[in-house]
């Protein structure tokens, strides 16, 4: 008794084609999904093109049917996306060694006293030590900055 396929066999460059189409759009996209597809296609493509040989002296492939190497990539795709998928994103996502702490504002120094605000670093800061008084002109400690405002303290003499 002959089966008949219910999907003719797919020829193996298309599914590597295909794998190698779905990997490029990961790239697009980066959503870490494609690229398991991608992939089970590529495997399914290279045991497409395996030949077994019978007894008979005839070659031909390990898939008799379509369907079957399609419901092959879903099963490989849906393994590796599952086994693999959160551990490449811990991966490619995880901040460096090496991160940079800009806290360029959040640092002291000396500022100036200018119509009623502090001059510090390029802005204009309002300040604590209101009920201290200030000349225009004066140069201050700046101790710290939170949010738009500057610590202040009067410069030792």
């Amino acid at each position: 008794m002959e089966i008949t396929p219910i999907l003719s066999i797919i020829a193996p460059m298309y599914l590597i084609a295909i794998g190698v189409l779905l990997i490029a759009l990961e790239a697009l996209f980066y959503s870490f999904i494609l690229i398991w597809f991608g992939i089970a296609f590529i495997l399914v493509g290279l045991l497409t093109s395996i030949d077994i040989s019978t007894t008979d002296g005839i070659s031909s492939s390990i898939y008799t049917d379509g369907l079957w190497q399609l419901a092959s990539v879903g099963i490989v795709a849906l393994i590796l996306l599952l086994l693999l998928r959160s551990r490449v994103l811990n991966r490619f996502l995880k901040p460096s060694k090496h991160q940079h702490n800009d806290d360029f504002l959040n640092t002291s120094g000396i500022g100036e006293i200018h119509e009623g605000r502090v001059y510090f670093k390029g802005t204009y800061w309002e300040y604590h030590n209101k009920d201290t008084n200030f000349k225009d002109g004066e140069s201050v400690q700046v101790i710290s900055t939170q949010g738009n405002t500057a610590i202040i303290e009067k410069l030792p003499h």
